[in-house]
């Protein structure tokens, strides 16, 4: 897995473009240390066909005496070019390719942007309301897997009246399955990057309804009746389990992939604020609608729909009437769980992050849009995933990113305190009609 990852920037990124492993080795000593008093270098070598060590060492400085040993690869095994496969330091211990990947990947951002020319342009009423807009657009992408897995939350919590905090972490696993297929099918094999996400699709829908499913048949089926926490409590268990078994499985780092569409679109330019998005962003958004559309259809049109309505306004009466509802309610889950998984590959497929530790923050705002649209509105549901992502994008944008999960749960404590049913759900001086 640590190989294939590392091989995700061309070996360009790693030093293959350097002829000199002494010189390739000293590029990465700003990592390290800065204004160093002295610099002594040294290599070594087992023979020919053997990994090469570049060793260089440094006194005072700004983190005091210190050094590094860069590893290459022998030119035999590379087709001549100049590669690293590890490098050792006395601050950091030993790092891996991916890591001396990261270094290069920071030092080239600082020395763009140490040449950028930074012209100030006065703030004027246009500039900031394309501020603003900019804010909005950037907030597509969020708003969209905040749709889809809210969705997920109120279709389950409408037909089963329980909550399942797992799908966050299924998006987490969704998002993982796809850079997998990214590495494996279009950075190995060549194939198309369409083709790619849509295999991705497939899979991570496929393997994220599966584990929904398997929830369902295996833990909230035998709770069906009960009343107390039981459910809640296997819920929680469950998020706890599947984020801990995606942890185990890929490792606690976070890794990065080129971003499948990140071609820039301007929009408003010469304007004094450059309004401007990516193709991923509006394949993202066109995605949603086709999915969003879908489930109308779905919900309105098809057999299935009309038992889940039943189910949800009166189980009981649903039953009696012929309903499935323990069929109904799988089919529920497993739909959600795709929703999740589709909505982690849309995250990684944007911003070419994936992070076992996004599925929390997921649910957390996930179901905050669920509850803000109103459980058993998928309409709601969609409206809060995209009101959330504004609030998280313009606190970034306006205040610090540090806060911006802080606004999202204060916007949640708003909610339950002055309007809990949400802004779709029925009033408190209606009797409750759960509608999807």
């Amino acid at each position: 897995m640590i190989l294939a990852l590392a091989l995700l920037l061309p070996a360009a990124a790693l030093g293959a473009e350097r002829t000199d492993p002494v010189r390739a080795c000293q590029d990465l000593l700003p990592v390290f240390v800065q204004s160093p008093a002295s610099i002594t270098v040294g290599t070594a070598s087992d023979g020919p066909g053997r990994p090469l060590a570049v060793r260089i060492g440094w006194t005072g400085g700004s983190t005091g005496d210190g050094w590094i040993r860069c590893w290459f690869l022998p030119p035999a095994r590379t087709g001549g070019a100049l590669q690293f496969t590890q490098l050792e330091s006395s601050r950091f211990g030993t790092l891996s390719r991916y890591d001396v990947q990261q270094a290069f990947k920071m030092l080239r951002l600082k020395r763009l942007e140490a040449a950028t020319v930074r012209t100030p342009v006065a703030a004027t009423p246009a500039s900031r309301a394309l501020y603003l807009l900019q804010q909005v657009l950037n907030a597509v992408t969020l708003a969209c897997v905040y749709a889809l897995v809210a969705v997920a939350f109120t279709l389950t919590a409408a037909a089963a009246r329980t909550i399942m905090f797992a799908f966050g972490e299924l998006a987490a696993l969704g998002g993982w399955l796809f850079l997998i297929l990214h590495v494996g099918l279009q950075l190995q094999l060549g194939l198309p990057a369409g083709l790619v996400v849509g295999l991705g699709v497939l899979v991570c829908g496929a393997t994220a309804g599966l584990y929904a499913l398997l929830a369902r048949r295996l833990v909230f089926r035998k709770l069906d009746g009960r009343r107390g926490s039981g459910g809640l409590i296997a819920s929680i268990g469950l998020a706890i389990a599947a984020a801990e078994a995606l942890r185990l499985a890929v490792g606690s780092r976070p890794r990065q992939m080129s971003v499948v569409a990140d071609a820039r679109i301007v929009l408003v330019q010469g304007q004094g604020f450059d309004v401007s998005v990516t193709a991923g962003h509006l394949w993202v958004a066109l995605g949603t609608c086709l999915i969003a559309l879908w489930l109308a259809w779905l919900l309105r049109r098809t057999a299935y729909g009309r038992s889940l309505r039943a189910v949800v306004q009166d189980p009981g009466a649903a039953a009696l009437l012929g309903v499935d509802i323990d069929r109904v309610i799988g089919r529920t889950f497993m739909l959600g769980g795709a929703l999740g998984g589709i909505g982690g590959l849309a995250l990684v497929a944007e911003y070419g992050v994936a992070d076992h530790a996004t599925g929390l923050a997921v649910t957390l705002k996930a179901l905050t849009a669920a509850l803000l649209g109103g459980i058993g509105s998928v309409p709601g549901a969609f409206l809060g995933g995209f009101v959330i992502a504004i609030v998280e994008t313009a606190a970034a944008g306006y205040a610090s990113a540090a806060w911006k999960d802080v606004w999202v749960m204060a916007v949640l404590v708003g909610l339950l305190v002055f309007r809990p049913e949400g802004l779709f759900g029925p009033g408190r001086d209606r009797p409750p009609d759960e509608r999807i």
